[in-house]
């Protein structure tokens, strides 16, 4: 089971009220929304349904503003993935904007830390920080980044 920590998207919440569909429906009942900007929309869409087991609630395409959105939901999780035709590559770097604005990043709580990240890491993530424990805050953490440079944080609690 999966649960994140992020912000909620407005735009996700709207685009769930002309839906009816199951993973719409998932979506609503979800605990926490996050949002993501990519640069290819489609890579990540197949990235997080295969590997956070999430399903496709919602496609829209905003071509007036040069937008595309894809809604994937799974029980706890609504995931807003945003492309927009004006997004270019920091030249400086994928954490250039982390400096300006603070680092993000997507943190998943899972019941088995290694399984995830074997799974993610065949579907082209990159460990960035292997499995550690921090006992003082009861849980086992590794650090990867997505196909697309999304920083993503897996945590797995701790036995007591």
């Amino acid at each position: 089971m999966f649960k994140v920590i992020a912000t909620v998207s407005l735009l996700s919440l709207a685009s769930l009220q002309a839906s009816a569909s199951s993973a719409a429906q998932a979506c609503a009942t979800a605990r926490v929304g996050a949002a993501l900007s990519v640069a290819d929309i489609e890579q990540a869409e197949r990235f997080y349904q295969a590997g956070l087991n999430m399903q496709r609630a919602l496609s829209r395409d905003f071509p007036e503003h040069g937008l595309k959105m894809r809604l994937l939901c799974s029980a706890t999780l609504s995931l807003e993935i945003l492309q927009s035709d004006k997004a270019a590559p920091n030249p400086r770097g994928a954490f250039e904007r982390d400096l300006v604005h603070g680092p993000s990043k997507l943190v998943v709580w899972v019941e088995d830390l290694q399984q995830s990240s074997d799974r993610l890491v065949a579907l082209g993530a990159t460990l960035n920080v292997s499995a550690f424990e921090e006992p003082n805050l009861g849980v086992r953490i590794a650090i990867l980044t997505d196909p697309l440079g999304n920083p993503i944080q897996l945590n797995q609690p701790m036995p007591p």
